[in-house]
């Protein structure tokens, strides 16, 4: 029995040992979301819904890649359209099941409005919280300010808020 004991407690102790935190380097996310969009344009119209489409690759514990393809309509006589295809770098900081994270990227947009396309470039940062229900399941809360590069004059800034679901995929 004096033998066993200190077995039993090896085995015990190595079964409470807590395992290393694995948060998004070894997984892949697929969003989707819906929210707020606000368009700092001097003659398009402002406020207006989004929605988006967004997937992730973790490259280690702390950075991730994501692109994303957003849409945003804004009611107006003449409607606008915002359509937005982007990639991020974000920076996660992992604390358990709330993950707070920021970031950028370069985006192509292309404002409709009237029937006709007009294509800008633009950059933004994002800042955003995930909510990790589950290694499977989470939610995030983003807010992103888009600037448009090549029409500053004009149309310099879009922001949106969305709120989104998120799965996550096992790599």
């Amino acid at each position: 029995m004096k033998r066993v004991l200190p077995l039993l407690y090896l085995a015990l102790a190595t079964w409470l040992v807590p395992m290393s935190a694995r948060a998004y380097e070894d997984q892949a996310t697929v969003g989707l979301g819906m929210g707020y969009a606000n368009a700092v344009f001097q003659t398009l119209p402002a406020r207006g819904a989004a929605g988006n489409l967004s997937g992730s690759l973790g490259l280690d514990d702390i950075w991730s890649v994501r692109a994303q393809l957003s849409y945003g309509f804004h009611p107006d006589p003449a409607p606008l359209s915002v359509l937005v295809a982007g990639a991020d770098l974000i920076y996660a900081i992992d604390i358990m099941e709330w993950v707070p994270y920021f970031g950028g990227g370069p985006d192509a947009i292309g404002l409709i409005r009237g029937g006709s396309l007009h294509p800008d470039a633009g950059a933004h940062l994002a800042f955003g919280l995930d909510w990790l229900c589950t290694r499977k399941l989470g939610f995030e809360l983003e807010a992103r300010s888009l600037f448009l590069l090549t029409a500053l004059d004009r149309n310099p800034v879009y922001f949106t808020l969305m709120l989104s679901g998120l799965l996550f995929v096992d790599l």
